[in-house]
């Protein structure tokens, strides 16, 4: 049951980096979004999240981990697809 909640928390990350980086175009211009962890959570929370883990997580303490996790995984240089390896550790932290 882990694996199927994990591979569809990595496919709503996927989903939502492809819609970030359309938001990053068109909205800001092409610009980096600095907030970026916070609009990941919003959209994950939107998304489907809460039925994912069974309760609704605290959307701020859930922006600071995507952040706090995809650092730790720019830091170890792994070849885990990035979100593979938010999605793993981000349940390890949420369930």
């Amino acid at each position: 049951m882990a694996d199927i909640v994990q591979e569809k928390l990595s496919a709503l990350l996927q989903q939502a980096k492809a819609a970030h980086t359309q938001f990053e175009k068109i909205e800001l211009d092409g610009q980096f979004d600095e907030q970026w962890p916070a609009w990941y959570a919003d959209y994950l929370v939107t998304g489907g999240l809460p039925s994912l883990l069974g309760k609704e997580p605290d959307i701020d303490q859930l922006a600071n981990r995507i952040s706090e996790i995809s650092q730790r995984h720019k830091a170890e240089r792994t070849a885990e697809n990035w979100a593979d390896y938010i999605a793993r550790e981000l349940l390890q932290t949420l369930t």
